[in-house]
């Protein structure tokens, strides 16, 4: 069965119930699984779409996460860790949060590790240049 994971940015106000139950509807079709994943969205972000987020994830039976509730374990501080007090992450808040959630996919999924992989390290090798500036 096929993992899919929906991931939002500071989307919050165009995350529509329409859109949502279509795509799930689409999914459960396909008999994958989802799992919804919100982060770095507080500064556009209310109780109102976590209720409406959390009522669709329970009327489609799938799982729903909303990293922001996990700001203290991911180490932000949105004075360092974003340009704009909550909509964006910096590269600092970035880095943080790409070890928060690698951490948490590599406790939670089975996910095989490629780094031997020679065309995966020829694309992390790019990827990390292009970081880096190299």
């Amino acid at each position: 069965m096929k993992k899919i994971a929906l991931v939002m940015e500071s989307w919050g106000r165009y995350f529509t119930y329409a859109w949502t139950s279509g795509m799930l509807s689409r999914i459960k079709e396909l008999k994958a699984d989802i799992c919804l994943y919100i982060f770095n969205a507080s500064a556009n972000w209310s109780s109102d779409y976590d209720a409406q987020i959390d009522k669709i994830a329970a009327e489609y039976k799938v799982s729903y996460i909303n990293f922001d509730t996990c700001n203290d374990a991911i180490g932000l501080d949105y004075s360092t860790d974003t340009p704009d007090g909550g909509s964006h992450l910096n590269t600092s808040g970035a880095e943080k949060f790409s070890v928060y959630l690698a951490d948490f996919i590599k406790d939670n999924y089975k996910v095989s590790d490629r780094r031997g992989d020679a065309s995966y390290t020829r694309n992390w090798e790019s990827i990390r240049e292009r970081y880096r500036g190299d």
